[in-house]
């Protein structure tokens, strides 16, 4: 007989190989190449030795180091599941013995050689990964020693690039001539082109001054609430202001364009050109938002005057920049000396930073920033403090680092408060149905007014997760973050990190997060057709389609679970001990939960309670409005909503008076004094009943009305009037006017409906008992004492 030792090994010999060979296809598609990465390892390494990088090489050999890390982890981490197998494989087999068949020895030679072999290549890959991350250090270190080494270096100071101006004061004439003559680009504009741009300004500037008078009706008044014709006004109003400059600028520039299309660098003139053009387009945007002129309104929530002074303050800085343009970014740097350079600079960075601290403290004047953006403000004017005395003691450098920096934040943050804010307002469109569109999108996913869009809170978190995740790279790369650091970073953010033995990919959670999102609004909107749609042309009943919309619903929701969390990286297999957690739980406290969720599986698919049925659940009497998984919404007639949690339709006694059919009995009982005519009696309680539309008259399944003579009362001869009527939610309606009815006719026909009532006769009195008048005690005796009595009425008896 076969043992199952050579069993296990046989299953192991074909399965084993096949998975070593899949994952040797694997390791190959990662691209490593060990004695590559080994090559490149030394090279980099040799050059750094040598010290013969520069900064810009040592940004890129960190950037090929990391790739290089990268690929060593993809080799060892690939491989060592394969090394997982092989040791379970060995572990199964047991300890090696001299009665082992051959079959086996062979075998366990063979698994050992590829153990030994993956084992041998992941200590390797692991060495190279180890190797890299030191070689990643020192590079890190060379960097940012050299960007110290840059930043701190001094220079000549303010007050000593004052004393060398005053000393030769011929520089600037020098200096200008000079750019006059090798860089202006004047000289080689002959009379022919000269006369040229002229003919094209001036047409240019007829036609800025014709759209000028155009755009004027297109400005909104000022009492316009609409916000897309606040925008149309305001941009109009700033368009038609500055149409002659732009037009005019901009056909000089195309032409200068033209003329020096083959130069390089390009002239001066033409670079003051395309500067003032972006600079007056520039003008158009900070009055078309904050000053419109005209009647125009402006586009924010700021008070007028504060927004006109802010746009001011901001038109100055605009002019700044476009000087900074002219001085920074053109090869004028390069003509002019270099003490007059650093002056001019100095200069600029004075103004430059004066009017950013206006702007700050104006900024600080909007009621939304007056009281918690007041330590930011403070941060902000101390960092311009540091970087205008670094200026002008000499470390430039350091100031453009700072300057650098600062203007990256604000932009970052800029970019990241524009983005909030627009995907803020397009999610509270969509929550609420601000615009048309809006509005359709609702419609057509079949929301209410006040009900909430499925997933739009994911798609919240996602963005603002996003924003964040984004604004904290900017702002670490604006800062100086290496670039080691940054590929890192996105290494992490894409490929993953490992928490323990859970692997977390952050870009996968992303994605999960948003198609979970996604899949929530589809079902939705699926759900929404086939309720409005699909099931209306079937010939279920409203229950029915009731019971297949709320299962659908459920089994999207699922459905978008299990997708987000397959695409976030959840292995599935991990999750049997979730569940073997969760028995645990729910054989102590989940047990009520449990129950309620099989009874609501349970009632959605027998449907002994569907919505609009009217029900009696020990004392809760109402309409059901929504039958969910773990209860069930009741209306009552008072319109309070009860929560009943589904076990009880299971477990207790129910009443449903409209499960079948909505046909239902009314019972109405009326007593009639003794001597009445009963054959009146009853004939009029038939007319009664068959004179009402919702009574039935005439059903095959459900009997007529019909009169019975219940008994002799105590002082009354009891009838019940018994009917059934069309619709049971309409029985109180019914009843009561089936009374006013029966009363009226009574009353037409003379038949009398007792009252309870009982005279007392006091036929003897002892007068010496009392007290009082004997006269008043005789009168007393002789009068009858009237007393109600809730038993028989009519009752004359007399009380010895």
């Amino acid at each position: 007989m076969i043992s199952l030792r050579f069993l296990i090994c046989i299953w192991l010999a074909v399965n084993v190989p096949v998975s070593w060979a899949a994952t040797g296809v694997a390791s190959k598609d990662f691209g490593v190449d060990v004695a590559k990465i080994k090559a490149a390892l030394e090279r980099i390494e040799n050059r750094l030795a040598k010290d013969t990088m520069s900064e810009g090489d040592i940004g890129d050999a960190i950037k090929e180091v990391t790739g290089l890390r990268t690929r060593s982890n993809q080799c060892f981490t690939g491989l060592e599941p394969t090394l997982a197998q092989l040791k379970e494989a060995l572990t199964a087999m047991g300890e090696a013995t001299s009665e082992e068949r051959q079959e086996v020895r062979g075998e366990r030679r063979s698994l050992l050689k590829e153990q030994a072999l993956i084992q041998g290549r992941v200590t390797e890959c692991r060495m190279l990964a180890r190797r890299a991350d030191a070689l990643v250090d020192r590079l890190t270190g060379l960097q940012n020693a050299l960007l110290t080494a840059r930043l701190l270096p001094r220079d000549l100071s303010l007050r000593e690039l004052i004393l060398a101006m005053l000393k030769d004061p011929g520089q600037w004439w020098v200096g200008g001539q000079r750019v006059i003559d090798e860089f202006s680009g004047l000289r080689s504009l002959t009379p022919e082109t000269l006369w040229r741009m002229a003919i094209i300004g001036a047409i240019a500037l007829a036609f800025g001054i014709r759209t000028n008078r155009r755009l004027h009706r297109y400005q909104t008044d000022v009492e316009q609430d609409h916000p897309f014709a606040r925008v149309r006004g305001a941009l109009a109003a700033s368009l038609a202001h500055y149409a002659p400059c732009l037009f005019l600028c901009g056909a000089l520039a195309t032409q200068l364009a033209m003329q020096f299309h083959d130069a390089s660098p390009q002239p001066f003139v033409a670079l003051f050109f395309y500067g003032l053009v972006a600079y007056v387009a520039t003008l158009t945007v900070i009055r078309t938002v904050l000053s419109p002129p005209g009647r125009a309104v402006q586009l924010t929530p700021l008070p007028d005057l504060l927004a006109q002074r802010l746009a001011r303050r901001l038109m100055v800085l605009a002019f700044l920049v476009f000087m900074a343009y002219l001085l920074f970014m053109t090869l004028l740097v390069q003509r002019l000396p270099e003490t007059v350079f650093a002056f001019a600079r100095a200069i600029f960075m004075g103004f430059l930073i004066i009017n950013g601290a206006w702007l700050t403290w104006m900024v600080g004047q909007i009621p939304a920033l007056k009281q918690n953006g007041r330590k930011l403000r403070l941060i902000l004017l101390l960092l311009l403090a540091v970087i205008l005395g670094a200026e002008w003691l000499g470390y430039r450098n350091l100031s453009t680092f700072l300057s650098l920096g600062l203007i990256g934040t604000l932009a970052a943050l800029l970019t990241f408060w524009m983005v909030q804010s627009a995907f803020g307002a397009l999610f509270d469109g969509l929550e609420t149905g601000r615009y048309q569109w809006q509005r359709h999108v609702r419609w057509r996913l079949g929301l209410r007014s006040d009900e909430p869009l499925p997933g739009l809170v994911w798609l919240r978190f996602l963005t603002l997760l996003l924003a964040w995740g984004a604004l904290v790279m900017a702002l670490l790369r604006v800062w100086g973050l290496s670039d080691a650091g940054f590929a890192l970073l996105v290494e992490y953010l894409v490929d993953g990190f490992t928490v323990g033995e859970v692997r977390i990919v952050p870009s996968k959670v992303l994605t999960g997060l948003f198609l979970f999102a996604l899949l929530l609004t589809g079902s939705r909107r699926i759900k929404n057709t086939l309720e409005k749609n699909w099931l209306r042309r079937t010939r279920l009943d409203a229950g029915a389609r009731e019971t297949l919309v709320t299962l659908t619903s459920y089994v999207g929701v699922a459905v978008a679970v299990l997708v987000g969390l397959s695409l976030a990286g959840v292995q599935f297999t991990n999750l049997a001990i979730i569940a073997g957690a969760l028995s645990v739980g729910i054989g102590f406290g989940l047990q009520n939960i449990v129950s309620n969720f099989v009874s609501g599986i349970i009632l959605l698919f027998e449907r002994p309670v569907r919505p609009g049925d009217w029900v009696v659940v020990g004392s809760t009497e109402g309409i059901v409005k929504k039958v969910r998984v773990r209860a069930t919404e009741i209306q009552t007639f008072d319109r309070s909503d009860v929560i009943v949690p589904n076990s009880e339709f299971i477990s207790a006694q129910v009443t449903n008076w409209t499960l079948r059919d909505p046909y239902g009995r009314l019972i109405l009982p009326v007593g009639v004094a003794y001597g009445s005519d009963t054959d009146l009696v009853r004939d009029t309680m038939l007319e009664v009943a068959n004179a009402h539309p919702e009574v039935v008259k005439q059903h095959p399944n459900v009997p007529a009305p019909l009169v019975w003579f219940r008994g002799f009362g105590d002082s009354a001869l009891n009838f019940e009037l018994r009917c059934f009527i069309h619709d049971i939610t309409k029985r109180l309606s019914v009843l009561s006017d089936l009374n006013f009815a029966v009363d009226k006719a009574f009353r037409e026909q003379a038949i009398e409906i007792p009252f309870p009532q009982r005279d007392l006769h006091v036929r003897t009195w002892d007068w010496r008992e009392g007290e009082g008048d004997h006269t008043a005690v005789a009168k007393r005796s002789l009068t009858p004492l009237s007393v109600s009595r809730a038993a028989a009425p009519n009752d004359r008896r007399a009380a010895d």
